[in-house]
């Protein structure tokens, strides 16, 4: 369904910039969504403040995508495979999106 846009492992939470790994209770690090899966099981497209995309899972997972920064230019074929584009709002921290994936 998804996994054809991520690479690698799932990780609990992504690098910063600077290569450290960031956890849930980070508070600096949010994410605005920018899309959410149609199907089943739910998903969500998120971007940080560099531009990095990432998946984000019911389990909780964090994937980042394949080296894409412009979900914008994916758009067309993002709705094709079933994503469904998603207002900005506020920005969320790790913990807050797997809070709304599993309310």
């Amino acid at each position: 369904m998804y996994e054809h846009l991520t690479r690698g492992k799932p990780s609990a939470a992504p690098d910063d910039s600077e290569g450290r790994i960031m956890s849930a209770e980070t508070p600096t690090l949010r994410y605005v969504i920018r899309y959410r899966f149609a199907g089943h099981p739910l998903a969500l497209l998120v971007e940080d403040s560099a531009g990095e995309a990432y998946v984000v899972g019911t389990a909780g997972s964090i994937r980042p995508l394949a080296g894409l920064r412009d979900l914008a230019r994916l758009e067309p074929s993002l709705r094709r495979l079933g994503w469904v584009p998603v207002p900005r709002v506020a920005p969320y921290r790790v913990d807050e999106l797997r809070n709304l994936l599993v309310s």
